[in-house]
């Protein structure tokens, strides 16, 4: 893969005003190009993108059509059918980075079918491991337990021309899938490598077609804060949140409550020891860092009050956290924001 690299950047409503600045960073780490993708944004969001990729020649606007925000699998196909010069590749919106990481990437992709890159702050050291029992193979399992790589959607290169042909051959999709809805042909060519699963996540079937495993490199230098694009928080609006506008979120008697509720619903995971690894990995890590991040990146627009990073058990992940924050008060500064504020009004 030599050719000149565009990598995709997906922005869903609500994110382009505190994650555009991000793509800054990005331009000055690196000599890439970037397409940002206008998944059903809402108007005055799309107004910032428009003027935001004027400021440098590497940077173009698509819109993703269809009615409200898209699927991502679905956006990563329409994306695809482009046919962008070079390899194929994309990146979470919630990215920073804080030095050069193209050259690592550019090298890993001339030696592997997709390269893979950008695990969440929120993923502990060692984990993202798929162990042979778990059923849902959802998109933070980066390895099987062999130590092959499973993939992701957080930052990916693949060669444009041997996804096509596992595209077509097989008539796959990047989109979800059960494994009762993957063809027959997929289905025995998966059952013959050991990668049956219940459930696959965006990527992970084309992931587990390629002819070999695709290679997950650590860059140091990519900050993923993972998940900000959700919609929204469901800590902010769902009872967690009540409960900590009443003052309620730290009480004793509550939390092993709450604790309880969310375990419960991870019980679709398959058996007990997936289930509580989905819960202690997203509950405990993933969201409270999430919530740390939105207030974050709103005192960076906002010159809000700095917000305390979250303390958990997790020594890398705290690290990882610490890390990532200095990254972005270096890269991201109130004077990023202010054209996209004057943009808004």
């Amino acid at each position: 893969m030599t050719e000149p690299i565009t990598f995709n950047i997906v922005y869903t409503p609500g994110t382009v005003i505190h994650l555009l600045p991000f793509v800054r960073s990005l331009l000055r780490q690196s000599a890439a190009r970037y397409r940002l993708v206008d998944n059903g944004c809402m108007v005055p969001e799309r107004r910032i993108l428009e003027e935001f990729v004027k400021v440098d020649d590497r940077l173009a606007l698509w819109q993703m059509s269809g009615d409200g925000c898209r699927p991502h699998g679905e956006v990563l196909d329409a994306l695809f059918a482009l046919e962008t010069p070079g390899p194929f590749a994309f990146m979470d919106s919630d990215i920073v980075a804080s030095g050069a990481f193209l050259d690592d990437v550019l090298k890993a992709a001339k030696a592997a079918p997709a390269v893979f890159s950008g695990a969440p702050v929120w993923l502990a050291d060692g984990a993202g491991i798929f162990e042979d029992d778990f059923q849902s193979l959802t998109g933070e399992y980066i390895w099987d337990s062999r130590g092959d790589c499973l993939g992701c959607t957080y930052l990916a290169v693949y060669d444009r021309a041997l996804l096509g042909d596992i595209k077509s051959g097989y008539g796959l999709r990047f989109g979800e899938y059960r494994w009762e809805d993957l063809p027959l042909a997929v289905q025995q060519e998966l059952a013959r490598r050991g990668r049956k699963a219940a459930i696959y996540d965006t990527g992970k079937a084309i992931n587990a077609m390629l002819p070999t495993p695709g290679h997950y490199i650590k860059l140091t230098n990519i900050h993923h804060l993972g998940g900000y694009s959700f919609p929204a928080l469901r800590a902010a609006v769902g009872v967690q949140g009540r409960l900590a506008r009443w003052g309620l979120d730290k009480s004793r008697l509550l939390a092993p409550l709450i604790r309880l509720r969310s375990l419960r619903g991870y019980r679709r995971f398959g058996k007990p020891a997936e289930a509580r690894s989905h819960y202690r990995r997203r509950v405990l890590y993933r969201d409270p860092v999430r919530q740390y991040f939105h207030l974050l990146l709103r005192h960076v627009s906002m010159n809000s009050s700095l917000p305390t990073m979250p303390d958990t058990d997790c020594a890398s992940v705290n690290a990882q956290i610490a890390t990532a924050t200095d990254a972005i008060l270096q890269n991201c500064s109130v004077d990023d924001q202010a054209a996209e504020h004057i943009a808004k009004t």
